[in-house]
């Protein structure tokens, strides 16, 4: 299991705004490793007991490849709340 895990760090903290990062980051990665099974990226982003982000989470792609792919990559972009934001892996 861990060949598929990235880390993902450089997330926002603000609890307000976590769960539409989390949608926005999952249509990305969906899109990156060119499959339409939601259930083949998933997504963990950390909190802390009271719901704000820790900056950090972790996501499992389909396959080694498609980490590999993204990792070379070293950044994915995503669309939350009409604004384009980058993140660097």
């Amino acid at each position: 299991m861990m060949e598929r895990e990235v880390f993902l760090g450089g997330l926002p903290r603000a609890a307000s705004g976590l769960h539409a990062l989390q949608l926005g980051l999952h249509e990305a990665l969906l899109a990156f490793t060119g499959t339409e099974d939601r259930s083949a990226v998933r997504l963990r982003l950390h909190t802390k007991p009271c719901g704000e982000g820790l900056g950090f989470g972790f996501a499992w792609l389909p396959d080694a490849e498609a980490a590999a792919r993204l990792v070379a990559a070293s950044q994915i972009y995503c669309t939350v709340g009409g604004q384009r934001n980058l993140f660097l892996l």
